[in-house]
């Protein structure tokens, strides 16, 4: 339902003018666990049409957002 609904406001905005900034996400990893969940969430987001997913290291998590308080391991 994401996916469609992603494309349904893309349409929708783009027909109608109405400005849209795509600006993704960045799902940040605190633990062992989540960061061992990554790769299964980023598969996950490929097989609902989403190909641009990337896992990033901890300096690059810092370069997208400098102000983070504790230390991540990766997003």
């Amino acid at each position: 339902m994401v996916s469609r609904g992603y494309q349904l406001l893309s349409d929708y905005a783009g027909q109608t003018g109405i400005p849209v900034e795509h600006t993704g996400a960045l799902l940040v990893a605190w633990d062992a666990e989540q960061l061992d969940a990554l790769p299964t969430l980023k598969a996950k987001a490929e097989a609902n049409g989403y190909p641009h997913c990337e896992i990033v290291d901890a300096p690059t998590v810092y370069r997208q957002v400098p102000d983070l308080a504790t230390a991540p391991l990766a997003g």
